[in-house]
């Protein structure tokens, strides 16, 4: 038998080898990015939560260095600006602007979806007790919802029920 000795690849080889390793290279690239905004949406969602609970046990606690005021979370959504939410304190009855504890801004990729664009919202707690309360002193059940800006569909709704419960949940189409 005649074998022809073979010492290396072909350029039409490398080609479509290269060709394989790119595409492998665009998919996985795409997917990571995909991946890192999601995380960043599930991040910003925490993070809220957190500072909802900290508003919450700072109002059942009393931790106010002005008698009678009461805790709150206010979120702001422009177009813009970076939408932003911010821990304050505020005298029963009056509301947003208190005195203003911490502004967090959201991450570039990430939006509210409610409240909507240029639309504000501020969430209060009742003093002692914790419940969620609007600036009549009504308890009232509430939510935020946080999404990522080039994909609207996937969101996280963060609720605080009546009781005083706050938890988030994944949802579709905001």
């Amino acid at each position: 038998m005649n074998f022809k000795s073979s010492k290396g690849l072909t350029i039409a080889e490398l080609v479509i080898s290269l060709a394989i390793l790119v595409v492998l290279g665009l998919v996985s690239s795409l997917y990571l990015i995909n991946v890192r905004r999601n995380r960043a949406l599930y991040a910003d969602a925490y993070a809220i939560l957190a500072v909802l609970r900290d508003a919450q046990q700072r109002a059942i606690t009393q931790d106010s260095i002005v008698p009678d005021e009461h805790w709150g979370v206010h979120f702001y959504s422009t177009s813009t600006t970076t939408p932003f939410y911010e821990l304050f304190t505020s005298p029963k009855g009056i509301g947003y602007p208190g005195q203003q504890y911490s502004r967090l801004i959201l991450k570039s990729w990430v939006t509210f979806c409610n409240p909507t664009y240029g639309l504000a919202k501020d969430l209060h707690f009742e003093n002692i007790t914790g419940l969620p309360t609007d600036k009549s002193g009504l308890a009232n059940e509430t939510y935020v919802n946080v999404k990522l800006k080039d994909n609207p569909r996937e969101y996280v709704e963060i609720r605080i029920d009546k009781q005083g419960s706050i938890v988030f949940t994944d949802r579709q189409d905001c």
